[in-house]
């Protein structure tokens, strides 16, 4: 019996190797989920938020398109990559980011006078990712 033991703790062992493994380009579990959309009071808490900022002087949200927020601010010549990364801040801060949240800081003399706010854009970002958009 005694050399029975060793036999079968070596097929035993041996019957993990039959499993393929997983593949390499496999999604992960976690690339699958979806991060919730804000709920309704963290958006409202973000709008509140934002709009006691001295520089935002208007700010859109649709949470339909690409570019859910759109902060209005008047040019002073520079790139507001850094400010929409503050506006990210603030976002997550309120609880306010769902997904693939971007931020456009544009120009609000040039949306006034009928521009869309793609052809306004001082910085866009990708909060959850940091990435520049339209640099």
């Amino acid at each position: 019996m005694r050399g029975f033991l060793p036999i079968i703790g070596a097929a035993l062992a041996l019957s993990g190797c039959s499993a393929p493994a997983p593949a390499a380009d496999a999604p992960e579990a976690t690339d699958q989920i979806e991060a919730p959309a804000p709920t309704p009071a963290a958006i409202d808490a973000a709008k509140t938020a934002l709009a006691a900022e001295p520089q935002i002087k208007d700010l859109h949200y649709d949470p339909t398109n690409t570019v859910q927020w759109n902060i209005g601010v008047l040019d002073d010549g520079s790139r507001r990559f850094g400010y929409a990364q503050y506006v990210c801040m603030v976002l997550k801060e309120k609880g306010a980011l769902g997904g693939r949240t971007h931020v456009r800081i544009v120009d609000i003399a040039k949306v006034a006078q009928g521009e869309k706010f793609r052809d306004a854009n001082l910085g866009h970002v990708i909060c959850e990712t940091g990435d520049i958009v339209d640099a």
